[in-house]
């Protein structure tokens, strides 16, 4: 619909370009998420007391404290790596991985491919609007890497209290966030598609972008909970569960848009709810 109705060859090169960038880097996580995993599963050396330093003259203790613990390296508690993964399970993980992280940007472009086949004025609406609310749900990626890390560090020392006290703190501060974004859409979403949409045809699309942004920002609370809860399962290195939630999660978005979009008849608001 872009194509037909925007032939920027510039802005598809740009958009060319930043695709396979964010590629790039999302493969970079992935593959240091994996090698973190693996990490994780490696035994920790086991610690035992030995007596206190002494001074080679004088006999004497060189710290107050009763023990000084020191790693052992005895020949049972060496550690044995494991077998390393072959490239096809390497891969796989990759690719997994990397579709749990690009949900949000798949319904994006099922939301942005339905309202493209219903009017071209409401797809380029959508242009704008998507970048104001992916943009604020990027600045909190950072609770899938610290809740991956923190929560993984704690179930590979066995410290069940200490995980669940990560996944409770992550899934908190996941709604919190959620609602202070939801409360900033709402308030900033007209002045900044002002900014952002220039020109006196273009505002014409200013509604139904405005429209699109705060009905998203609704749902900020469910997808912060969702991205925790992906996080936590990626920690138990399980990533089979998120890769299914993300293709259960798009195969519903794109039937919710064909009833909502064409069905009911509400366009770019169909698409947004």
């Amino acid at each position: 619909g872009c194509l037909r109705h925007h032939p920027d060859y510039v802005t598809m090169f740009r958009c060319f370009v930043f695709f396979v960038l964010a590629c790039g880097l999302l493969g970079s996580v992935s593959v240091g998420s994996s090698l973190s995993a693996y990490q994780r599963a490696r035994p920790f050396p086991s610690f035992k007391s030995r007596s206190p330093l002494t001074s080679r003259r004088s006999g004497s203790p060189l710290f107050s404290s009763a023990s000084v613990p020191v790693p052992v390296q005895d020949a049972e508690e060496r550690f044995v790596p494991s077998q390393l993964p072959t490239y096809t399970e390497t891969y796989r993980a990759i690719a997994v991985t990397s579709l749990t992280l690009l949900q949000d940007s798949l319904l994006g472009a099922i939301d942005s491919s339905c309202v493209g086949i219903r009017s071209s004025l409401e797809l380029a609406a959508m242009t704008p609007a998507v970048q104001i609310v992916d943009t604020a749900a990027y600045f909190c990626t950072f609770l899938y890497s610290s809740t991956i890390a923190l929560y993984g560090k704690n179930l590979a020392l066995k410290n069940m209290e200490g995980a669940a006290r990560v996944l409770s703190n992550s899934l908190w501060l996941a709604v919190g966030l959620g609602i202070l974004l939801t409360a900033t859409l709402l308030q900033t979403s007209y002045p900044i598609l002002t900014r952002i949409v220039a020109g006196k045809y273009s505002a014409d699309v200013i509604p139904a972008a405005l429209s699109y942004c705060q009905i998203r920002s609704l749902g900020m609370c469910f997808g912060l909970l969702a991205l925790s809860c992906k996080a936590a399962l990626m920690g138990r290195r399980d990533s089979v569960s998120p890769f299914l939630a993300t293709l259960v999660s798009s195969v519903v978005n794109l039937a919710g848009d064909a009833l909502l979009i064409f069905g009911f008849n509400w366009g770019i608001r169909g698409a947004a709810w």
